[in-house]
């Protein structure tokens, strides 16, 4: 259904599907990064990480992604077997006991998410971290890219077996 008047940025994604999102935030170059769960091709569960000048939150949230005005990139890392109920608390609890090594940021926290989820074997990626420094790089190019002309990029990286 769509209402009059209402936003719609025109990105769609894949039910299941597994993806890193990017963001701009009022630094330019400078991106807010999160693990999205598609429940359908607009909506799905978001997982990340914000801050409050004092501390880190982790925040998984119900997102429509077609109501964001300043999502950049949608780089698909994968599909889990389900995202309701037990699959979903599952990977919500491996994100959310997520460790970073060095620098907590919520890049770094994002990215090392998706290496415990490929770990945990909930998305059909390799585990490693040479992988997670090629998909950094991907998702950095196409938000980059998505930044210069305006628009917002899906697609499926080249490291993703689905």
């Amino acid at each position: 259904m769509s209402f009059p008047g209402r936003y719609d940025n025109g990105v769609r994604v894949e039910g299941k599907g597994v993806y890193l999102l990017l963001w701009t935030t009022s630094a330019e170059f400078q991106f807010h990064w999160g693990i999205f769960i598609a429940m359908s091709e607009k909506v799905g569960t978001l997982f990340h990480q914000t801050y409050d000048s004092q501390i880190w939150t982790f925040r998984p949230e119900i997102r429509d992604i077609t109501q964001s005005r300043s999502l950049l990139c949608a780089l698909k890392l994968g599909v889990v077997e389900d995202n309701r109920g037990t699959w979903m608390n599952a990977i919500e609890a491996c994100v959310r006991e997520t460790e970073v090594k060095g620098e907590f940021t919520c890049r770094t926290w994002a990215l090392a998410a998706v290496f415990e989820l490929a770990d945990g074997g909930f998305i059909g990626m390799i585990p490693s971290w040479d992988v997670i420094s090629n998909i950094e790089t991907e998702a950095r190019f196409l938000a980059g890219d998505s930044y210069t002309t305006g628009g917002t990029a899906v697609e499926t990286s080249d490291y993703s077996l689905a």
